[in-house]
């Protein structure tokens, strides 16, 4: 996917880090088990990949989309099959378009596309 080809090193400007309930990532905090990458849209794809390490949910707040677009669900490694992954254009749109409960000890892939 078109966001996850980059030819080097992302930069400050190319992504966004977050930590769960829309804070920044506590990167100097051993105990912090979830954090959020945001590849904003590319081609018109978005991307936005959570991690939860901890044994608690952790409800990230979803980054606002250009108007029209929402936010599809391609990757849960909490959800059973067939419901834990989706081809590109299957992606499943989530319950809500403005947070994200990700289960304990798994990872999420969101996208945004055209």
């Amino acid at each position: 996917h078109s966001p996850l080809l980059h030819p080097g090193f992302y930069t400050d400007e190319s992504l966004q880090w977050m930590g769960p309930g829309g804070t920044s990532p506590r990167w100097d905090d051993p105990q912090a088990r979830a954090l959020g990458c945001f590849l904003p849209e590319k081609e018109d794809l978005a991307v936005l990949l959570l991690f939860n390490a901890g044994p608690d949910a952790a409800d990230f707040e979803l980054p606002r989309l250009t108007e029209g677009r929402i936010w599809a669900r391609k990757a849960d490694t909490a959800a059973s099959p067939p419901d834990d992954i989706y081809p590109l254009r299957q992606a499943k749109p989530p319950a809500e378009q403005t947070h994200y409960t990700l289960q304990p000890q798994s990872s999420a892939v969101l996208i945004a596309a055209q």
